[in-house]
């Protein structure tokens, strides 16, 4: 790799944008690849510099290239949450269900770190969220906060909120075929699946926490089943989108 190249790559991976312009200007290859195989576009993707990316775009950087394992700059702009970048290289043509070398999509990318505006972005332009990753063929929606690397934990709020955003997907899908699509979000409920809850954080402490907010007790296993059966009837056949609450109003607290 000359020079300029080497230069292109270092400037677009510093976020030098005005030497950046000055190299493109001077008929540098925009698609010069360094350390990795990435590219000038991978660097200012996964740094964020909106301006940048549609720099190098305009002169003809392709938005497709893959570095050496696979990543393409949406790759990088998705797991970074970086949701302008993201739409830029769509509408620059980036194909949003390009696979990785463990075939994971960016949509797998922004949902493994809870990203819902990102996720959101990438389906409306035109990501297919059934897609399974080569690991587990699991969809981008099973895989919302996994352990990815050293990456930090995902918080419950990012996880619901990119949940909510599939829930979304999949209702604007299936409404105009008069198929319903609804979430319940049930609260502290008498089933087994609370007993490591339970064991974990002590009965004391679980039992002082439900009663301090809502209705004060748990739920019973009847009482949500009530609900999905109401949703399911016919006197809910025009109820959709909706993300319910089924808790006692702990959600109030």
């Amino acid at each position: 790799m000359n020079d300029k190249k080497r230069e292109l790559c270092a400037a677009a991976e510093h976020g030098f944008i005005e030497r950046l312009q000055q190299l493109l200007d001077e008929g540098t290859n925009p698609d010069a690849s360094g350390i990795n195989l990435a590219t000038p576009l991978h660097w200012v993707a996964g740094n964020g510099h909106t301006g940048a990316v549609q720099l190098l775009v305009t002169f003809g950087a392709d938005p497709n290239k893959m570095d050496w394992q696979g990543f393409v700059p949406l790759h990088y702009a998705a797991h970074n949450d970086y949701t302008e970048v993201v739409q830029t290289l769509l509408i620059a043509g980036a194909d949003p269900d390009t696979r990785d070398s463990s075939g994971i999509t960016p949509v797998h990318s922004a949902s493994y770190s809870g990203h819902a505006r990102t996720v959101q972005a990438l389906i409306q332009g035109g990501a297919n969220p059934n897609e399974q990753d080569m690991q587990g063929g699991k969809t981008p929606e099973e895989v919302v906060g996994d352990p990815l690397g050293c990456r930090e934990p995902v918080s419950l709020e990012d996880r619901k909120a990119v949940l909510k955003a599939f829930r979304e997907c999949q209702h604007k899908q299936l409404a105009p075929r008069r198929i319903t699509c609804n979430v319940i979000i049930p609260g502290f409920t008498k089933i087994e699946a609370w007993d490591p809850v339970v064991e974990e954080l002590g009965a004391e402490q679980v039992d002082a926490y439900i009663g301090s907010c809502g209705m004060k007790r748990w739920a019973s296993p009847r009482e949500v089943g009530g609900v999905v059966a109401f949703l399911c009837s016919e006197k809910a056949a025009f109820i959709t989108g909706v993300s319910l609450p089924v808790d006692g109003g702990v959600h109030l607290k």
